[in-house]
C-alpha cells in the first residue's frame, strides 16, 4: 500500500553537487581578502639616540617594531597627530590591517585609491613632514611605504602608496612623496559572472525536473 502522505521526495545527488559546488564558487569569487601595509624604516647616518616624528595611519592598525630601545606612540603636533619613535640605530615599523569584503566584481582600476590608507603629517600632494632631534645623529634616511593587497577567486591586485622617502636632518623636513603604482591579475575563467551561476541554474533544473517526475510517479 502506498503511504497517504506520497512517496518521498529525495533530491538528486547531481543536483546537490551542482547546486553546492555552484555555491561555494559564488562564496570564493566574491569573498575578498584585502590587507593593507604600512612599513617605515628610520636609518641614521651613525649610531645614537634619536626621536623622530613621522607620518602614522589615519586608521586603528597592528604595529609590530623592530631595533634597539625603541618606542612608538601617537603625539599631537601642529601637523596633526604623528608617530612620536624613539630609538637607537636602525629601528623599523610594520602596520598592518586585514579584513574581508564581500562584493560581486573583480578587482578593478578604479579600486586603486579605493583601499589606500591616509597618513598624517602631508605638507602638500606631493611630500610629508617628518622631524627628528638628537644629540648623537645628524642626519638620517627615512622610507615610509603604504601598499595593500587583494586577491580573491578571480583576480588579484596589488597598490603600492602612499610613500615618502628622504634624508633628514634636526627638525622638521619636508620629504617627498613617492608616486603610486598598481599591479592587477585577472583570472580569464569568468567564475563570478558565468561558472557560478551556471552549476545553479543547471542544480535547479535539475532539481525540478526530478521533482516533477517524483509527482508524476506518486499520482
Amino acid at each position: 500500500m502506498r503511504s497517504p502522505e506520497g512517496p518521498r521526495f529525495r533530491p538528486p545527488i547531481v543536483a546537490i553537487v551542482l547546486l553546492a559546488l555552484g555555491g561555494l564558487i559564488f562564496v570564493g569569487a566574491g569573498l575578498h581578502f584585502i590587507e593593507n601595509q604600512y612599513v617605515v624604516s628610520i636609518t641614521p647616518s651613525e649610531g645614537g639616540t634619536w626621536r623622530v616624528l613621522l607620518p602614522r595611519p589615519t586608521v586603528a592598525m597592528g604595529l609590530q617594531i623592530t631595533g634597539q630601545n625603541v618606542a612608538a606612540s601617537p603625539t599631537e603636533t601642529a601637523y596633526g597627530v604623528m608617530e612620536n619613535v624613539t630609538g637607537t640605530g636602525e629601528v623599523n615599523l610594520r602596520y598592518t590591517l586585514q579584513r574581508f569584503e564581500f562584493r560581486l566584481t573583480r578587482f578593478g582600476p578604479s579600486d586603486g585609491a579605493r583601499y589606500f590608507i591616509g597618513l598624517t603629517g602631508q605638507a602638500s600632494a606631493s611630500s610629508f613632514r617628518v622631524w627628528m632631534e638628537s644629540q648623537d645623529v645628524a642626519t638620517a634616511n627615512v622610507t615610509g611605504v603604504g601598499l595593500w593587497g587583494g586577491i580573491h577567486f578571480g583576480s588579484g591586485m596589488t597598490c603600492g602608496g602612499p610613500a615618502f622617502f628622504g634624508n633628514i636632518s634636526l627638525g622638521w623636513n619636508v620629504v617627498p612623496a613617492l608616486v603610486r603604482d598598481c599591479i592587477i591579475a585577472i583570472d580569464p575563467i569568468p567564475w563570478l559572472e558565468l561558472i557560478a551561476p551556471g552549476l545553479m541554474v543547471a542544480g535547479t533544473v535539475v532539481l525540478v525536473r526530478a521533482y516533477h517526475r517524483a509527482g508524476k510517479s506518486g499520482s
